[in-house]
């Protein structure tokens, strides 16, 4: 019998703003990006308001998968009037995100403390 999914993001408060970091620094299998989908959304899902900042500090590369993944929860946290940011995106991750124009629905910034900043 399979057991619980593990965490693959970690959580810490700061305030009323939760920052998300990835336990991968490769975004890519399917089945992580599917288990890091499920946990973000689970996390929006029990927030009255979210306020997410996203650090890609420790992330190196991210599938075409992922980066759906981030539009679906921007229209999630939308939904429930919140906010989402995306800090420390290294350049590969940066020209992906403006390919895509997901930096039109998620403002990406240098460091958390810029994020957080916004907030």
């Amino acid at each position: 019998m399979a057991g619980p999914t593990p965490a693959r993001i970690s959580i810490v408060k700061s305030g009323d703003t939760s920052i998300v970091s990835f336990q991968s620094n490769t975004l890519i299998d399917q089945v992580l990006v599917t288990e890091i989908e499920q946990q973000l959304l689970q996390h929006v899902g029990e927030s009255h308001e979210p306020a997410i900042v996203l650090n890609f500090e420790e992330v190196s590369r991210a599938s075409s998968t992922m980066i759906g993944v981030l539009f679906r929860l921007s229209q999630a946290v939308k939904r429930k009037a919140g906010k989402v940011r995306m800090a420390g995106l290294n350049e590969h991750l940066q020209a992906a995100v403006e390919v895509t124009n997901l930096h039109k629905l998620i403002q990406t910034f240098a460091t958390i403390d810029d994020a957080l900043a916004t907030m």
